[in-house]
């Protein structure tokens, strides 16, 4: 949500704070909205992004996992931004490489 509003924010709090937001990491468990997830990137940064999906909650039988898919390969971005989501972002936070 903080996309929505992140020209509020500077308004309720010191730029400082508001600038803050932009430090966290997200995930892409919005039920396979594009454009959102694009927001997210967008203010967030490529490198802030993770996949994730909200099952085994929602949809069936798999939860939101198909649709959070396709609306990560429907982002006009590079295969590196995907990697990256998909996997390089969890592995830098995490400090791990996946096999």
């Amino acid at each position: 949500m903080v996309p929505f509003f992140a020209n509020r924010l500077p308004l309720v709090m010191p730029k400082e704070y508001a600038d803050d937001f932009t430090k966290f990491y997200v995930d892409t468990a919005i039920i396979g909205n594009t454009k959102a997830v694009d927001m997210a990137i967008d203010y967030f940064g490529e490198d802030k992004v993770i996949f994730a999906t909200d099952a085994p909650v929602g949809m069936q039988p798999a939860g939101a996992t198909v649709d959070v898919i396709e609306s990560i390969e429907n982002l006009n971005v590079s295969d590196t931004t995907r990697y990256k989501i998909y996997r390089k972002n969890l592995e830098n936070i995490l400090n791990v490489k996946f096999d």
